[in-house]
């Protein structure tokens, strides 16, 4: 017990969390296994090492996301501090971050939803930030063929967005958007 006590404090650092993982590991152990499932007490003890291990591990994880969670928030809470934002202009922003996060969400999905050929271009071309004709080359595909698929591809996923009501229906395409989008 003590061996194991010493291990989990030199993986977290923090003595005082050594006997909360100890028990937590112990309760996964009585709960997980029976007793006829160890061969003898080294095979016993090896299984007891493996978990109080993994358990300090995932307590040391959770508790580095929680700190870079915190530090994350409090960093966000000093820039809206020192910009001095208004209640209003906050709401604002926080629904316009809502609104691109959802429309990204919907690409996404629209992006899943295409022909192979086109997902693949789509993430060909604006997914690597390389030159078309260089993907091309890497790639073996004509320059003619992915660049047409690409087009198609947004135009598809255009299209559904407008009838999934995400975008609104446009009377003409923007071909100069997407061309230099894809160019």
């Amino acid at each position: 017990m003590p061996i194991l006590r010493s291990l989990v404090r030199n993986i977290l650092i923090d003595p005082s969390l050594a006997d909360d993982v100890l028990q937590d590991a112990f309760t996964l152990v009585i709960s997980k296994r029976q007793e006829s499932d160890f061969k003898d007490e080294h095979h016993a003890y090896s299984y007891m090492r493996r978990a109080v291990v993994n358990t300090a591990i995932n307590y040391y994880r959770r508790r580095r996301r929680e700190i870079v969670d915190l530090k994350e928030r409090e960093a966000k809470s000093r820039r809206i501090q020192s910009e001095n934002w208004t209640p209003l202009s906050l709401l604002i922003r926080e629904e316009q971050e809502n609104l691109q996060a959802n429309l990204m969400r919907q690409v996404q999905t629209t992006v899943e939803e295409l022909s192979p050929e086109q997902k693949e271009a789509i993430t060909l071309v604006f997914t690597r930030n390389q030159k078309l004709k260089q993907v091309c080359k890497e790639r073996g595909i004509p320059y003619t063929t992915l660049r047409s698929r690409a087009f198609a591809a947004v135009d598809e996923i255009r299209k559904r967005l407008q009838i999934k009501g995400v975008l609104p229906a446009t009377r003409s395409g923007s071909y100069e958007l997407r061309r230099s989008a894809i160019d």
